[in-house]
Parts: C-alpha cells; structure tokens; sequence
C-alpha cells in the first residue's frame, strides 16, 4: 500500500478515536461515514473556551479553531500519543 491509501489507513484510526472519545465526553462529533476520513471536526458542549488555543499550543498540540468547532486534522507523522495528549486537554475544559 502507498500513497493516499497508506496516510488514509495511518491517519483514520486517530480520527476514530478522537472522534469517539470527544463524543464519550459530551462533544459533538460526526461520525465516520458523515466526514472524510483525514479530519474530524469537534464541538464542545459550552463551546470554545478563550483560552483552549494557547492551552493546546502549550502543549504542542495544533489545531484550527472554525466558528464554534475544533479542526483536527492529524497527519502520518502523529500517532495516539498526540491524540490522547489532546483528549486530555478538553477533558479538563469539558
């Protein structure tokens, strides 16, 4: 496997967890078959606070706030440590 076939198959399984463990918290989150598989998108349930931003980057975690939403878009060279990093983050806003 190569290519756009490969990050899909590195990338998804991060997705899926973020989105699942953000809905285990509260937020919204779409699930598989409604988005594409290389970003998820993640409402909080009293929506974003005005700190999270410079929290996550302390934490070197990157993500683009759109409206009332968190953009997470991982890429291959992520891994479920950056995602459980940021889990961890909005467990503590949530």
């Amino acid at each position: 496997m190569s290519g756009g076939p490969r990050v899909r198959a590195t990338i998804a399984p991060l997705t899926r967890l973020i989105a699942d463990e953000a809905r285990a918290l509260g937020c919204a989150a779409l699930d598989e078959g409604e988005r594409v598989g290389h970003m998820v998108g993640v409402r909080l349930p009293d929506g974003i606070p005005g700190d999270l931003t410079r929290r996550l980057e302390q934490e070197q975690v990157y993500v683009s706030v759109r409206g009332d939403a968190i953009r997470i878009s991982p890429h291959v060279y992520n891994d479920e440590s950056d995602a459980r990093r940021l889990l961890s983050i909005l467990r503590e806003v949530v």
